[in-house]
């Protein structure tokens, strides 16, 4: 993760909005946040740690306290990070929990922590995938960066102080310290779990030794091998009265099927007597079911003629109906004529009256005119008591939402604590589940083994290549030096050459100062002239090529260093998964066992957690929405007080445009009502009297048509009947019935006739199916006698008596086998559980002292998990602090036991190169403890970074004091962080020490003043 850019408002010291762009320092930069104590250096690293996770670098400081006091109220706590992770853009914005002032009135609210995260496209565009929830922002900054809070302190942000606290600490705090850098509490935790589980284990072997002593003395035994003779000695006896109780059973079940035999025959006899009672009953009833048949014979001669008789009877009386009607008809006719000359005089009467109903009208009018204003007075009225009392309401309302606020204020307030309590949990629980992942490692102490060989290998190959390459450099160094003696060989006979060709004869040579010259250099013009500018440039390259062998030689040494520091790392994980072959792979499964009821308890903790967050966000909605409302209702207070004066105004205009005598609502209406009274009896009357006069001459008109119509209807129909009576009276005759009388007698129903017949039918069939069941049943009891059942039932019962004397013999002696059986299988499971508890014992009680340090070497499971972590820590510290002592010193933890029951296996030694000699670290001087502690910060990093899953980290902070180291120091210490911002990282040195403002051309300055700090960049 690289940061790109930072904004923050009242954040820390800074009291306005301050701004760095970390892109003006150029890509991977090394630079420097430099100004004086106080001025806010640390708080650029707190504003990006909160920006990312909403926690400061030092868990000790809450987010909420970094609000700056010199701040404006009105300006808000808040933090904005841009940031780049491997081709993406992110921008994150923060607000911590903060008092800001009310929108409307005095007073102050509380503003809630939000949080809200943008991607960034490749066109400039954002994509918001969370929108201002803390904790969903928290979550997918975690998944981008694949860190924890933690985890980030550790590897991005080097504390201040800490890591030299680290260095010169002994093992019991040296342990405190790694076991919070790693979060590795849980080893502590395996530790005590494993004593509670080897304590456990004992108490349920001796449990089950009770439980077995108390099977055996249930089966009257001593042991065992009692229990498995005394199950031997049954079988015998067993066999015998088992064969005696299957002999008895056998003949009880042949005396039960010959008393079963017998009573099915006596049964049959009695069938067959109550079948012959049955028969003899149905042919008693048979005279009457002859006289029923009759009646059913005469029911369907009558019933072929009985439509004609219906048909005559029914036109009969149709004829006398229709003959009554007439009449009534008549006399009605002649009621309506007299009535309808009634209504027209009444109607006539009624026209003439309503002639006076348009004055009474005019009048009526300017009535209503006055009753529209009296009763827009009474609704003005009205409304005036109606405004002051939602006035009143309002008020009251207003106060209930004051109190409804408060109520729910608290309720948050309760439920924030309870949130931030199971955040706790989460976070302990959350550091139990990585060291988990940690203690896993140990079991991959193979692979890291191999990776070491790789390792080893590669540097191997690097070495001999380096070797080779150093023999090159030696050549090259060679051929440059001989080229250098050449050209310089070259020149001397260039000058001579040059001296002879000035040479005069008598004149003395300017080298030798003789004036005879035997033998001058003879000059060739083929050969060029070799100037001293060529002599400089080849003693120069010989040079480069000495520097070129010298650090190559240095090169190769650090190479060899290395190799020897993997071939003794190697031995070291060797020895270690020797150790680790061991002990059995139960311990680990019981310890993954033990993690996952941690993860489920994490899993339980979060979901409570996320049932709580709802809820305040809930109750955090519905206080912004009563805050509204109490707003809301404080401007309808006081909108409802001016309408209560606009109402009472218009009560007074009113009033005055009414006259005083009908300023009474009850003789302005009584008035009216009079008028509209005598209006309305007018014309109801005119109106009554027409409705009646043509009501009566339109029913005069139809009960006209009506009469007529009735006397053709009675035509016809006394025509009908008479043919009717005529066919009658020819059917009767033909019939066997010789009267009408004995014609009605015989008549019967459809149903009637049908049950009957059913009645009949039935008979017939009880009838039949008797007769032959009772020959069926005198064929099957031909020739049998009477069994004598008595005598049978007394042979089952003595047969039954000798059964259950046989089986309760069998099965006293059964009974004692299956509870010898149950007992040995019970007191066998019990043995083999004890078994195989003492088995557990012996594996968890060797671990749990192995766990707590009650071995050989004194080393508890935490501490040796620490120690393996102090030497992947202290193999990359030990590289940088050989470059940055040029080559002296290197970081070894101390293997030797402590005397006594001090705490060991922590304990860091240095060994120096000069000479060759290791000592306590804590001899260092004040300088070369500054570089031994960053080297430990620096390779403390690089093992988080590595146990982080493989994350690349872009950036590194160091927060740490650099007044310590002299010049030549500083220059290593300097020269170490930009071997490591050659990697790739982008590094920023927080310090007031001048020597680096003057060495580091890129800078973050930070200056105080009376309004807030001040940031400002320097690059170049």
């Amino acid at each position: 993760m690289t940061p790109l850019s930072l904004s923050l408002q009242a954040f820390g010291p800074f009291a306005d909005r301050q701004h760095i762009d970390f892109q003006a320092l150029g890509e991977n930069p090394l630079f420097l946040i430099n100004g004086p104590t106080g001025a806010g250096k640390s708080s650029i690293l707190d504003a990006i740690c909160f920006a990312l996770y909403g926690e400061t670098t030092d868990e000790k400081r809450e987010a909420a306290a970094m609000r700056c006091d010199q701040a404006e109220p009105a300006l808000l706590t808040e933090v904005t990070l841009e940031f780049r992770l491997a081709e993406r853009r992110y921008r994150v914005q923060r607000m911590p929990r903060q008092w800001r002032p009310k929108s409307r009135g005095e007073g102050e609210t509380e503003a809630m922590a939000a949080a809200t995260l943008w991607r960034i496209e490749d066109d400039g565009g954002e994509t918001l995938l969370v929108s201002k929830k803390v904790r969903q922002v928290n979550e997918e900054i975690e998944t981008l960066t694949g860190l924890k809070v933690d985890q980030f302190r550790q590897v991005m942000v080097l504390p201040q102080g800490k890591f030299r606290e680290l260095l010169l600490a002994d093992s019991r705090k040296r342990e405190e310290i790694f076991s919070q850098l790693f979060q590795t509490s849980i080893y502590k935790r395996i530790e005590d779990r494993l004593k509670q589980q080897s304590a456990d284990i004992r108490k349920r072997v001796e449990a089950h030794r009770h439980h077995i002593k108390g099977l055996l003395d249930a089966a009257e035994v001593n042991s065992l091998e009692q229990l498995e003779q005394a199950q031997k000695a049954l079988k015998q006896p067993l066999r015998e009265h088992s064969k005696l109780k299957e002999q008895a059973q056998q003949k009880l079940q042949q005396a039960l099927q010959q008393q079963d035999a017998a009573r099915q025959t006596i049964e049959q006899f009695e069938q067959l007597e109550q079948t012959r009672q049955q028969l003899a009953s149905l042919e008693a009833q048979q005279p009457e079911i002859d006289q029923q048949q009759q009646r059913l014979e005469q029911a369907q001669r009558a019933a072929r003629i009985a439509p004609l008789f219906e048909q005559a009877g029914a036109l009969e009386k149709s004829t006398s109906a229709q003959t009554k009607t007439l009449a009534r008809t008549g006399r009605t006719l002649q009621e309506l004529q007299q009535r309808a000359g009634q209504a027209e005089q009444q109607w006539r009467e009624a026209t003439d009256a309503f002639a006076a109903v348009d004055g009474l009208k005019a009048e009526l009018q300017k009535l209503q005119q006055l009753q529209q204003k009296l009763d827009d007075l009474t609704l003005s009225q009205q409304q005036a008591s109606q405004a002051a009392a939602r006035e009143k309401n309002l008020q009251q309302q207003f106060s209930a939402g004051r109190e409804k606020l408060q109520s729910l204020q608290t309720d948050w307030q309760q439920k924030q604590q309870q949130r931030e309590a199971l955040q706790q949990q989460i976070a302990a629980l959350g550091r139990s589940e990585l060291a988990v992942v940690e203690l896993a490692a140990q079991v991959d102490q193979r692979e890291k083994l191999a990776q070491l060989e790789i390792q080893w290998r590669k540097k191997r190959a690097q070495l001999e290549k380096e070797q080779d390459h150093v023999q090159q450099q030696k050549q090259a160094l060679d051929n440059a030096r001989k080229n250098a003696r050449h050209i310089e060989l070259n020149w001397h006979a260039s000058q001579a050459q040059l001296l002879a060709r000035e040479l005069q004869v008598d004149q003395p040579c300017p080298v030798c100062g003789s004036v005879e010259h035997p033998a001058p250099a003879h000059f060739q013009p083929e050969q060029a002239i070799v100037e001293r500018e060529q002599v400089d440039v080849a003693r120069a390259e010989a040079e480069r090529q000495a520097g070129l062998l010298q650090k190559s030689e240095q090169q190769k040494d650090r190479i060899e260093l290395e190799v020897k520091q993997l071939e003794k790392e190697q031995a070291e994980k060797r020895q270690r998964l020797g150790e680790l072959a061991q002990q059995p792979l139960l311990q680990l499964q019981q310890n993954l066992a033990n993690a996952q009821k941690d993860f489920e308890q994490l899993t339980r903790k979060q979901q409570q957690f996320d049932a709580l967050q709802q809820p305040l966000n809930d109750l955090q909605v519905q206080i912004e929405q009563q805050q509204t409302q109490l707003e809301i209702a404080r401007a309808k207070v006081q909108q409802a007080s001016a309408e209560a004066l606009k109402k009472q105004a218009a009560v007074e205009h009113l009033l005055s445009d009414i006259p005083e005598a009908y300023r009474d609502p009850a003789a302005l209406l009584s008035a009216q009502q009079k008028l509209a009274t005598e209006i309305d009896r007018l014309s109801e009357n005119r109106q009554r009297a027409e409705q009646q006069h043509q009501a009566l001459q339109n029913r005069l008109a139809a009960l006209q048509a009506t009469l007529s119509q009735q006397q053709k209807q009675l035509e016809q129909t006394q025509t009908e009947a008479a043919k009717a009576q005529q066919k009658w009276q020819a059917a009767l005759a033909q019939s066997a019935f010789a009267s009408v009388e004995e014609f009605q007698q015989a008549v019967l129903d459809d149903q009637q006739q049908k049950t009957l017949a059913a009645q009949l039918q039935d008979f017939h069939d009880q009838m039949k199916t008797l007769q032959g069941s009772l020959a069926q049943q005198q064929k099957m009891l031909e020739n049998k006698p009477l069994p004598e059942l008595d005598k049978l039932e007394q042979q089952s019962a003595e047969a039954e008596m000798q059964f259950k004397q046989a089986e309760q013999a069998w099965r006293k002696l059964e009974e004692r086998r299956q509870g010898l059986k149950s007992v040995a299988k019970k007191v066998r499971k019990e043995a083999d559980k004890n078994a195989e508890l003492e088995q557990q014992y012996a594996i968890f009680g060797t671990l749990s002292d192995v766990a707590s340090g009650r071995s050989h070497r004194k080393i508890s499971l935490q501490r040796f998990v620490l120690s393996v972590l102090l030497d992947d820590v202290l193999l990359q510290a030990s590289q940088r602090l050989t470059v940055m002592s040029g080559g002296r010193y290197q970081l070894l933890r101390r293997d030797e036991r402590s005397k006594g029951n001090a705490a060991s296996g922590l304990e860091l030694d240095v060994e120096d190169a000069y000479t060759g000699k290791t000592r306590s670290v804590a001899t260092l001087s004040g300088g070369e403890s500054f570089m031994a502690a960053l080297s430990l910060a620096l390779g403390l990093s690089d093992v988080v970074q590595a146990y982080a899953g493989g994350i690349r980290l872009d950036m590194l902070f160091i927060d740490e004091g650099f007044g310590s180291l002299d010049q030549e120091s500083l220059d290593l210490a300097i020269r170490t962080l930009i071997d490591l911002q050659a990697s790739g990282r982008m590094i920023g040195i927080i310090s007031h020490v001048a020597e680096l403002k003057e060495q580091m051309a890129l800078r973050i300055d930070v200056s105080a003043g009376r309004n807030g700090s001040q940031i400002k960049i320097v690059a170049g």
